[in-house]
């Protein structure tokens, strides 16, 4: 009888500190919130020039929701959209952590769906640092809460 009871006070506890309040580990509660873009920059795919295309982004609000909803909005032209995000945590072969974000928005006027990828994204002090590669080049993205 003792046995079982230590045993369950054992499995309670392991239960209670393993569990989360709000179903969110700590880098997807430091992702919830409202973002802006602070810098983009572009390199294209063999080139040593940057582009700063941070004014073309500046007008633009990112917000993630604690419960995997997203929106976006442009304060400029008052497009708006709304989605869903995900946070993807890889580990590399020298066990770093690597997270990448990824947020799917439909546009409320259009209906036209469009996604956002934050590849080695690092989440730090109210602050994501994230790069997103595709065939042409690659853009680095800092964003502030």
């Amino acid at each position: 009888m003792k046995k079982g009871l230590q045993f369950l006070a054992v499995l309670a506890a392991f239960l209670f500190v393993s569990c989360e309040k709000d179903g969110l580990n700590y880098t997807e509660r430091q992702i919830v919130g409202e973002w802006d873009y602070t810098k983009v920059k572009y390199t294209r795919e063999w080139s040593v020039s940057t582009s700063d295309l941070s004014m073309d982004y500046e007008d633009i609000q990112l917000t993630f929701n604690s419960d995997f909803s997203a929106n976006y909005l442009n304060t400029f032209t008052n497009e708006s959209g709304s989605g869903l995000w995900e946070l993807s945590q890889t580990y590399s072969d020298d066990d770093n952590c690597i997270n990448m974000i990824f947020a799917s928005f439909t546009d409320d006027e259009s209906g036209e769906l469009s996604q956002v990828v934050f590849e080695s994204a690092v989440i730090s002090n109210r602050t994501i640092r994230a790069s997103y590669k595709d065939k042409e080049g690659c853009f680095r993205y800092v964003l502030k809460q």
